[in-house]
């Protein structure tokens, strides 16, 4: 998991920061990341978690169609749920055969019931975002490795959104690269069971006493493998 800071939301930062990379990016439909999925090596994946918060909202003024795509959506869930512990493959397989089925009728449906919508309503938005990003919706069913949202994500930059409120300001721009880097590492140690003190005081003793001329093999990933070998 990687972390970098920029001082606005302009798109120029997400192709700054990805211009080396080549695959699927799952991210919402801000704006700013439209032109780097006009690249020919990106492939865009959308967020089912983004989509169903629009239903959310439209709740208060549509319960029962709202509340009826909500349920569909749950639906989408449950199928994740019951496939978390298969391999790639099978996932693959019963997304093609369970989750697809409720997407596509779910699409029809929307689409059968669009022309009847008012404007500016809180549901009417909800459909037109499911509809006009269903195509990349529907992409982690096509694959057993991708996922249904970018919540891991999400769960991830939380605590900074929440910080965000009590820090207000970083400093200067130089402490708030810095600040990405250290959230980069210590997310890092959590996504591999790493006590992140621990690591930090071995990596920075280790980068004091030797040159390293592969510093990669400091990355957690590498590091925990490595204190596995010395128990063994």
């Amino acid at each position: 998991m990687a972390f970098s800071f920029y001082v606005n939301r302009c798109g120029i930062n997400p192709e700054e920061f990805l211009k080396s990379y080549s695959g699927y990016l799952q991210t919402d439909a801000y704006t700013g990341y439209n032109k780097i999925q006009e690249r020919e090596d990106i492939l865009p994946l959308a967020c089912m978690a983004h989509a169903r918060r629009y239903f959310e909202k439209a709740l208060k003024s549509d319960y029962k169609r709202a509340n009826y795509v909500l349920l569909e959506i749950a639906k989408l869930y449950k199928i994740e749920q019951q496939i978390s512990t298969i391999n790639d493959d099978e996932k693959v397989e019963l997304r093609k055969t369970e989750a697809i089925p409720i997407l596509d009728n779910l699409k029809l449906w929307l689409i059968e019931i669009s022309p009847g919508l008012l404007p500016k309503m809180p549901f009417t938005d909800a459909v037109n975002y499911l509809l006009k990003n269903y195509n990349k919706l529907i992409v982690y069913a096509e694959h057993g490795y991708l996922s249904i949202d970018n919540n891991a994500a999400e769960r991830a930059i939380r605590p900074i959104a929440i910080g965000r409120k009590n820090w207000m300001f970083l400093g200067n721009d130089g402490a708030g690269k810095t600040f990405s880097i250290l959230t980069t590492i210590v997310n890092s140690c959590k996504i591999n069971g790493i006590n992140a003190y621990d690591y930090l005081n071995d990596v920075l003793l280790k980068l004091t006493i030797k040159d390293y001329q592969n510093p990669v093999e400091l990355l957690p990933l590498n590091w925990v493998k490595n204190q596995e070998l010395k128990v063994q």
